[in-house]
């Protein structure tokens, strides 16, 4: 199940299930901040307020700092094995990542798509997955 929790004027829900595995970090965001337009951008925007929502986002979910790995979505069925955390600064071509580094964040986007988070019941692997 789904709780909607708030910290620091950022809305996002977070999974009681995925609560329970240590060591994962997990959010799905909405565009709820102080008003209902926070926007986590396109992966390549230029806008700066792209990258402070970011970082207030990260802050909100308790994770400050994590990189980001980023995925240019071609709606495919490209997963990504991420290894390192060059995803971070330039987008990575696929539809879903999979990663067993800590400290990282997994991101996909989604509008009329579904995301969907996946860990082992250890949390020793992640995946993040835009289905649509």
């Amino acid at each position: 199940m789904l709780q909607v929790k708030r910290q620091d004027q950022i809305t996002f829900l977070h999974s009681e299930t995925l609560g329970r595995i240590p060591g994962v970090a997990h959010a799905f965001s909405t565009r709820r901040g102080e008003r209902n337009d926070l926007s986590l951008g396109p992966a390549d925007s230029p806008n700066p307020m792209i990258q402070i929502n970011r970082a207030r986002f990260l802050s909100a979910i308790g994770s400050p700092g994590w990189p980001i790995i980023k995925l240019k979505q071609i709606h495919s069925g490209n997963v990504v094995d991420v290894v390192d955390t060059t995803g971070a600064v330039d987008a990575i071509a696929g539809d879903a990542a999979v990663t067993s580094l800590r400290g990282v964040i997994l991101a996909v986007q989604t509008a009329d798509c579904v995301p969907i988070l996946v860990s082992d019941g250890e949390g020793r692997a992640i995946a993040a997955i835009h289905a649509g």
